[in-house]
């Protein structure tokens, strides 16, 4: 009985630390109790990948394997006459579409200027002489990565040259041009200004292997950024692009006084952050008004924007029923 008493104690108390591992989609569909009873973390894992045509899906699978191409087309590379072109970074580059203005100058340096808050590179008409204008649009998405590091948007510039976090943000702008660049068929080659950075990748990857980890997130919210804006300049989404710039007032839209958009029969709650705290404000209007809010996170889509719904967060939230009930009427 004695040993049967420790089996049965044991048991109980090894199963508090050693509880079964589940996978994310299962911890997020428990109850909050539940979930108090594991720890959550992230970690890396490797999988072995080959190409479609390597693997016998095309007998095997035949439907599935014409699927994948139909999804997976080869962008078709647009050509002005015998010169490369990429309208959307031309209209960008035309229009002042971008995060900053960007200025093709004749001249032999590309650089963005936080400072001054603009991109410089060669005109294309430079690069069309040796015969490679996609190092032209290739130069430029490597120096629009940098800009959407500046401290009023992804703030990820820090460091001067020769340093560590230089060097970083030079990978982060070498990988971020050169997805961009595959996204939409274009070669890129390695800059050669980007060889003095290599020993310190090398340094900083050996020493934390999470370093790889922290530059593709970054790459990740800069490529985004810029995917966004393309796509808005393809589909003429003049509006849109002036949300994603802050730019209201270009695109004719209307606003009030502080430069927020108006709606019939709503009030804007504005919510300004200062010293940690947040400071609330309302508009009257005649007909009524909302609750809105909206925590972003940095490369954030208007696309995935969504109002709350009174009912579903009355039923979310019992215990505020009737707070939604008195600010949303």
């Amino acid at each position: 009985k004695y040993s049967r008493f420790l089996l049965e104690n044991f048991r109980e108390d090894f199963s508090a630390f050693a509880r079964e591992r589940i996978p994310l989609s299962d911890f997020i569909d428990l109850p909050q109790e539940e979930k108090e009873k594991y720890d959550a973390y992230h970690y890396s894992k490797v999988y072995n990948v080959f190409n479609i045509d390597q693997s016998n899906l095309s007998e095997a699978r035949p439907e599935l394997y014409n699927k994948f191409l139909e999804e997976n087309v080869p962008t078709v590379k647009e050509y002005d006459g015998e010169v490369f072109s990429f309208e959307a970074l031309d209209q960008m580059v035309e229009n002042n579409l971008w995060l900053c203005p960007i200025h093709p100058m004749n001249q032999d340096q590309a650089y963005y200027s936080p400072r001054k808050d603009e991109i410089i590179v060669p005109t294309k008409r430079q690069f069309q002489r040796l015969g490679n204008t996609e190092a032209y649009y290739g130069t430029m998405l490597h120096e629009m990565i940098h800009s959407t590091g500046h401290e009023n948007r992804l703030n990820r510039l820090s460091g001067g040259h020769g340093t560590d976090e230089y060097a970083k943000e030079e990978l982060v702008a070498e990988l971020g041009a050169a997805m961009c660049c595959h996204r939409y068929g274009m070669d890129k080659v390695i800059k050669q200004d980007s060889l003095p950075y290599l020993k310190s990748w090398l340094d900083q990857l050996h020493e934390k292997p999470e370093f790889i980890r922290n530059v593709l997130k970054d790459v990740k919210a800069a490529t985004n950024v810029i995917f966004t804006h393309i796509e808005a300049v393809r589909e003429n989404r003049l509006d849109k692009i002036a949300k994603l710039d802050g730019r209201e007032e270009d695109a004719g839209l209307d606003m009030d006084e502080d430069g927020n958009e108006l709606s019939e029969g709503s009030e804007a709650i504005l919510a300004d952050k200062k010293q940690g705290e947040e400071e609330g404000r309302t508009k009257p209007s005649k007909t009524g008004f909302c609750l809105v809010g909206c925590a972003v996170a940095p490369a954030f889509s208007f696309e995935n924007f969504e109002l709350g719904n009174k009912s579903e967060l009355q039923s979310q939230f019992p215990q505020h029923a009737d707070l939604f009930e008195q600010l949303c009427q």
